[in-house]
């Protein structure tokens, strides 16, 4: 095995690093601001001793690999046992949402539950909203959060003469 040669600040860095839980670098020593501090985190970097668990880019989450524990004489923490998407608890589960009555959610899934169905201008009507809101609520309340679906139906153009063919929709039972 070769050893890697660290420097004085790389070596601050690392060992602070394995004493947070989680590994990360951040905070970095205060006497380690701007260059410096990019010097020592580009240097780590390459060595492999650190690596980017960012979940959001462009932003960066700088953590400690198990090389870099390897490094400054430590053994690499065991990782922590993860449950399985089966084996989780049926507590975390959460029901469909249902409606509260007299609300304007309420209403609308009654709209769409009628034969006929409705139109997002009828239901723009009822309800003062505009119909980006309409379709949001479509997207996020009815599909996402309460499970449930949506049907659309646009009559055939040659049905209509020279009009604007107008969409229904339905909720399926």
């Amino acid at each position: 095995m070769t050893t890697i040669k660290l420097t004085t600040p790389q070596e601050t860095v690392l060992k602070a690093a394995s004493e947070r839980p989680g590994g990360s670098i951040q905070p970095m020593p205060k006497h380690l601001k701007g260059g410096s501090a990019l010097k020592v985190i580009t240097a780590l970097e390459k060595k492999g001793l650190i690596y980017d668990a960012a979940i959001t880019p462009p932003y960066k989450t700088w953590l400690i690999s198990d090389d870099g524990f390897r490094a400054i004489g430590q053994e690499p923490p065991k990782p922590e046992p993860t449950l399985e998407p089966e084996e989780k608890p049926a507590t975390e589960i959460k029901p469909a949402r249902k409606p509260r009555t007299g609300t304007k959610q309420a209403k609308v899934i009654e709209m769409l539950k009628r034969p006929e169905g409705a139109t997002i201008e009828q239901i723009t009507n009822e309800t003062n909203w505009l119909s980006h809101t309409v379709r949001g609520f479509f997207a996020g309340t009815l599909k996402k959060k309460m499970g449930l679906e949506l049907t659309r139906r646009k009559p055939p153009t040659d049905d209509i003469d020279g009009a604007k063919p107008v969409t229904t929709y339905h909720l399926k039972a």
